[in-house]
């Protein structure tokens, strides 16, 4: 039985939605800047558009953890939990605080 989707295909798509993705981000920032007249909205922009390169970054994390550990490994398992919950957390924190500033917009 063949994958319907290749590691490497789904490795080239998530990297090119991680750079799109950045620009993205920081052109409808730098839109909403200029509607609103907001000198932070293009950090805002870009910020959340960084989304996608830290999307990038994590399954890159997960692929080097599982070829390293194995997909079975509990060991594996306990250090990609503990890595998500502090990142989530992390980035929780960070977009909690850039949401608090665009209220004052």
């Amino acid at each position: 039985m063949k994958e319907l989707v290749s590691e490497r295909t789904f490795n080239l798509v998530i990297g090119i939605f991680a750079v799109i993705g950045l620009f993205i981000g920081a052109a409808s920032g730098v839109a909403i800047a200029r509607c609103k007249r907001g000198a932070g909205m293009a950090r805002t922009g870009l910020a959340i558009g960084s989304l996608a390169v830290v999307n990038w970054v994590l399954w890159r994390v997960y692929q080097i953890t599982t070829d390293y550990f194995g997909l079975s490994s509990t060991r594996g398992l306990t250090v990609l939990i503990a890595l998500f919950i502090v990142g989530g957390a992390a980035l929780g924190i960070l977009y909690a605080r850039i949401w608090d500033k665009l209220k004052h917009f």
